[in-house]
């Protein structure tokens, strides 16, 4: 509770005053020290469980992994998946995989990455998550070679093919490829294929505000274009954008905030 709030301290010392704890309180300290970026105390806690002889499971392994993906620590995260199975008797699953691709795609190592999803057998719906994974990674990074692959195979596999479709025609648009995402936008209407706009919201005071992509006819929308635009002022000021890139998907037009 302590640590989906942000207070990862006051979880770190309720943990302390566990007696003997188990493997389901390491993997939540572990679970929580990685999504606050804590991924080295993610492994203090890992390394620790193994001292005291507490067996990890396949949880545990998912939470460690994902630490060592969102901090970098690609190699230390590359040597507890290759001794999950010898070490620890726990079996990698596409689970797993999808972390290990994860990690080394946030780290520039497509090729490997690439190598390792297509090396596994894994059914439609856990293969999305993991070419999913490697679809979002290789837009962001200009790999079109495997986000195409990507793409196709979450088609074939007829998993995520909305945002599959979406995803390519962006990584097309960012390359400046405007002739494929033209052909890929004409591929989805033919097949019938739509894309529903993302949506967020926040809840201030009493009232519930809803935004959804694309749209600017939102209550006090002009007051929060001005604000996004007083923001990227300051943003490009500071040299940390480069403004914003149009991507033409559907039949509106979407603007997509890359920040460099």
């Amino acid at each position: 509770m302590y640590a989906k709030c942000g207070c990862i301290v006051y979880a770190a010392r309720v943990f302390r005053r566990v007696r003997n704890p188990c493997v389901i309180p390491y993997t939540s300290m572990i679970v929580a020290s990685g999504k606050h970026g804590l991924g080295k105390v993610s492994i203090e806690l890992f390394e620790e469980m193994i001292d005291k002889r507490i067996k990890p499971n396949d949880v545990t392994f998912v939470a460690v992994l994902h630490a060592c993906s969102h901090s970098s620590l690609v190699d230390q995260g590359l040597e507890y998946f290759n001794s999950m199975s010898w070490k620890h008797g726990v079996v990698p699953e596409a689970k797993h995989y999808t972390c290990v691709v994860d990690m080394l795609s946030r780290t520039g190592r497509f090729d490997e990455a690439y190598r390792l999803a297509k090396s596994i057998q894994v059914n439609p719906n856990e293969g999305a998550s993991l070419w999913g994974t490697l679809l979002s990674a290789s837009r962001l990074h200009g790999r079109l070679d495997i986000a195409v692959e990507a793409c196709k195979r979450l088609i074939e596999s007829d998993q995520q093919v909305e945002g599959a479709y979406v995803t390519l025609s962006n990584a097309y648009v960012l390359a400046g490829e405007w002739e494929n995402a033209n052909d890929l936008r004409k591929k989805m209407k033919q097949t019938g294929v739509c894309k529903e706009p993302g949506c967020s919201w926040i809840d201030i005071k009493d009232s519930t505000y809803v935004f959804y992509a694309g749209n600017i006819l939102f209550e006090r929308g002009t007051e929060v274009l001005r604000m996004l635009k007083e923001l990227e002022r300051e943003m490009k000021e500071k040299g940390r954008s480069k403004g914003l890139v149009f991507v033409d998907v559907e039949e509106e037009a979407m603007e997509e905030t890359v920040d460099h």
